[in-house]
């Protein structure tokens, strides 16, 4: 394999599957990246293309859960998401959906598409009756983003969205002790401030 000079060292076994997947020599150009991620598009001489994301010793298993994101976005077969190839804890390597123009009605079947995934609902145990949450914490941005599951969605949307991330962030210094208060008060309301739903599959970033 040529000399890939990523920001993080990348495992054997990731170039072992770089070379037995003929990319053994490469070219590569940075992408946009997430803020906590470094994204490469990675071509070979055959002009095969895949999308890399690595990342460093401080993102957990980041990676592994958007891993596991895009394909539970995939198996509801409403919107496209890049097939996973390889996955490591450091490096996550993504199908190359090459971009092409827009159809007419592109924002309508996008709209359509969404809609579609929020109908689907969560794949919980057995023995929840209106479950909510997810199988494993995920995250927002670089933030852990707690989930586990709940019967109440109102709930969970208390405990494992706003307490959780507005006592993240008055621990960090960044949410004085008044607001987390108002967040609090708000969470005893949301029954009469948020109409009850039934729990749906939600997307990440698009």
């Amino acid at each position: 394999m040529s000399s890939l000079e990523f920001p993080f060292q990348i495992s054997s076994t990731t170039g072992d599957w770089l070379n037995g997947n003929g990319f053994d020599q490469l070219e590569r150009c940075e992408l946009l990246g997430s803020g906590h991620h470094e994204c490469y598009l990675l071509s070979n001489n055959q002009d095969r293309k895949l999308v890399a994301k690595v990342a460093n010793d401080n993102s957990g298993d980041a990676l592994k859960a958007e891993a596991h994101g895009l394909k539970l976005i995939a198996q509801t077969n409403t919107l496209r998401t890049p097939d996973v190839l390889y996955l490591s804890k450091h490096c996550l390597l993504l199908e190359y959906i090459a971009e092409t123009g827009l159809n007419p009605d592109y924002w309508q079947c996008l709209a359509g598409k969404l809609a579609d995934l929020h109908r689907v609902t969560t794949n919980s145990p057995s023995n929840l009756t209106t479950p909510y949450g997810l199988e494993r914490d995920n995250y927002c941005g670089a933030l852990m983003q707690k989930n586990g599951w709940f019967e109440d969605g109102h709930e969970f949307f208390a405990e494992q969205r706003l307490l959780y991330q507005a006592r993240l962030a008055f621990d960090n210094g960044f949410l004085e002790s008044p607001w987390v208060i108002s967040i609090e008060s708000i969470c005893e309301r949301l029954t009469e401030l948020v109409p009850w739903q039934p729990a749906s599959l939600l997307h990440g970033d698009l």
